[in-house]
């Protein structure tokens, strides 16, 4: 009897200890900072443009920033950006992960540019989505920085819009 008391005692801390191990190790983890943005390099006029994106029908975000020429963001400095998604992953994230993430927040997205009458850019990922209509959920879409498959630091992909995108 006293020996079937130890064994079980024995087998309790033994998995306190094992839970204990793995909820510390995985606490330990580096988390990994992954960003999705637009940049836009306008040629003539100062642009406003806003990124809209949907869930189940219902707007989730909605961003609006100032762009300038590209004369003056040389000049100036200046570099804008517009936030489209953000999450933080667990140790290295793969390219895989970070769209499958994208294209789960979203169902569609929207690009609106006031300076030409409001074209618009809409992208969506659903079956019945043309090759174009997808493209923003794609790899081949975003530049990303840097772009090491392994690397497991703050990575940024960018989204460049171009005057053609919006004719």
């Amino acid at each position: 009897m006293n020996n079937r008391k130890f064994r079980f005692g024995t087998l309790l801390v033994f998995l306190a200890a094992m839970t204990f191990t793995v909820s510390f190790m995985t606490s330990c983890t580096p988390k990994v900072p992954v960003g999705f943005i637009a940049t836009c390099t306008p040629t003539s006029s100062v642009d406003t443009v806003t990124f809209e994106a949907w869930s189940l029908g219902e707007l989730v975000r909605d961003h609006s920033a100032v762009f300038y020429p590209t004369p003056q963001n040389e000049q100036d400095g200046q570099y804008e950006e517009l936030p489209i998604y953000h999450y933080t992953g667990v140790g290295s994230v793969s390219i895989e992960n970070a769209f499958t993430y994208l294209s789960t927040e979203y169902d569609s997205v929207r690009f609106t540019r006031s300076s030409d009458g409001a074209a618009t850019i809409t992208y969506r990922h659903d079956e019945n989505a043309s090759n174009a209509q997808r493209y923003f959920f794609t790899r081949e879409a975003w530049t990303c920085s840097p772009d090491d498959e392994g690397y497991d630091g703050t990575r940024t992909y960018t989204l460049i819009l171009t005057d053609e995108m919006f004719k």
